[in-house]
């Protein structure tokens, strides 16, 4: 498929779930999956309010963006009622699960990907001239509470409004862009989020990042180029972004995308002043990685 997979063409990974742990009800979920070097992005339907996940771990750092809906998302003993633009990361080897209270639209990002895992059959975007080269792989390890003296109930009753590991869509620094346009970004240890909206005729400068990036597209009309190729992107379509290649993005019809970066490109003054850190009370915050993102001119490239 290239740097871009269509969303219409994609394998889609269908599940209808028996609801888990006593919840009632069936849940109906359907997911599509592209992977890169350093990670992987997924954009995942819940049809129905019957959906209760195991409880399970994995060694990659996750991020999730609630699209649209609403959800709850269970990480260790906290439960985060989500709504529509609100954002949490699940730290790596957190077990954690999750109940749909109605149809949502979720994009997550892994890193390290999971594309070794043969029950999420991601799809690989890479140029034809690229070696692909993934780093590490998760694979979800569903966890026995009785094992772990764990009381889900508990864990379920208790609702934080005020977390690290959660942000409310309207407590997210909205950043307005020079062409007219918004973005919102959290980060964790490994892999940054961004949520951006272009209003038609909007265009990037040329830029470059020493980061991997992928990008899954929601609304709108918009053509990046990546290096010497072009691509026409619309809604449901994936594209993923090689380090250092040469970007630029014109949009034709209002357009809203999730972009995700690995590393997190917090090393950047520039994105580490509009970024939000999603850190637990009891972690670590790590320092920031060397990782830039650059503006060129086109006398800094040589075609």
């Amino acid at each position: 498929m290239g740097l871009i997979a269509r969303g219409d063409d994609m394998p889609v990974m269908h599940l209808v779930i028996e609801a888990a742990h006593g919840a009632d009800g069936v849940g109906e979920v359907t997911t599509k999956v592209v992977h890169g070097n350093r990670m992987n992005l997924m954009a995942t339907e819940r049809l129905s309010t019957g959906y209760h996940s195991k409880p399970h771990v994995h060694i990659a750092e996750q991020i999730n963006f609630l699209v649209s809906g609403a959800s709850d998302f269970y990480v260790r003993d906290k439960c985060f009622r989500m709504h529509a633009g609100d954002f949490v990361r699940i730290p790596s080897d957190a077990f954690h699960w999750s109940q749909s209270t109605g149809e949502a639209l979720i994009v997550e990002v892994h890193s390290p990907g999971f594309h070794r895992d043969p029950l999420v059959n991601a799809v690989p975007l890479y140029a034809a001239n690229e070696t692909p080269a993934p780093e590490g792989h998760a694979r979800n390890l569903y966890l026995d509470l009785d094992t772990y003296d764990f009381d889900l109930s508990v864990a379920e009753a208790a609702a934080p409004t005020d977390h690290g590991l959660y942000a409310a869509g309207s407590s997210v620094t909205q950043i307005i862009t020079s062409t007219g346009g918004t973005l919102s970004s959290v980060h964790g240890v490994t892999v940054g989020m961004t949520v951006r909206s272009e209003p038609a005729g909007a265009r990037s400068p040329l830029e470059a990042s020493e980061a991997e990036q992928l990008y899954w597209f929601a609304e709108g009309t918009v053509s990046f180029t990546v290096d010497n190729d072009t691509f026409l992107l619309g809604p449901g379509d994936f594209l993923r972004i090689p380090e250092l290649s040469i970007v630029q993005w014109n949009v034709s019809e209002d357009a809203r995308w999730v972009q995700v970066y690995a590393p997190n490109l917090v090393g950047d003054p520039v994105i580490a002043a509009r970024s939000l850190g999603l850190f637990a009370p009891d972690e670590t915050i790590p320092e920031p990685g060397s990782a830039r993102q650059f503006v060129l001119t086109p006398n800094m490239i040589k075609r």
